[in-house]
C-alpha cells in the first residue's frame, strides 16, 4: 500500500473505506520530515466516498511534518474533493498531473 521509491512515498493498491482508514492511520504513523513530501498516488484508486475521506484524512496528517506536499497523479474525486473543501491554496498542496479517471455506472 505504501512505499518510498527514493525520496516520493508511493501510495497505491485498490482502497474501500475500511482499507483507506487503515492506511490512513499508517500515514499518522509516517517517520519524516521536511519541507516538501511528493507522494506518487497514479496506481491509487480509492472505491468510495469513505476511501477519499480517508485519504484527505491522512493526507492532512502528513501535512503536520511536511509544510508542502505534491501530489502526482492523484485520483480524480481526491482531487476534486481537495479543491471542494479549500485544501488547494497553492502553497501546502499542489496537484501534478491530477488523473481525468473514467466513471462507471450501473444501469
Amino acid at each position: 500500500m505504501i512505499e518510498w521509491s527514493g525520496e516520493t512515498l508511493v501510495i497505491h493498491g485498490d482502497l474501500d473505506g475500511p482499507a483507506a482508514t487503515a492506511l490512513a492511520a499508517q500515514l499518522r504513523q509516517l517517520a519524516g520530515s521536511g519541507p516538501t513530501l511528493r507522494i506518487d498516488l497514479g496506481e491509487l484508486e480509492l472505491d468510495d466516498g469513505v476511501a477519499v475521506a480517508e485519504m484527505v484524512n491522512g493526507l492532512r496528517a502528513l501535512q503536520r511534518r511536511w509544510p508542502a506536499l505534491v501530489l502526482v497523479e492523484a485520483p480524480q474525486m481526491l482531487a476534486h474533493t481537495l479543491y471542494k473543501v479549500g485544501m488547494l491554496d497553492g502553497e501546502r498542496y499542489q496537484l501534478i498531473r491530477p488523473r481525468d479517471d473514467e466513471g462507471t455506472t450501473a444501469n
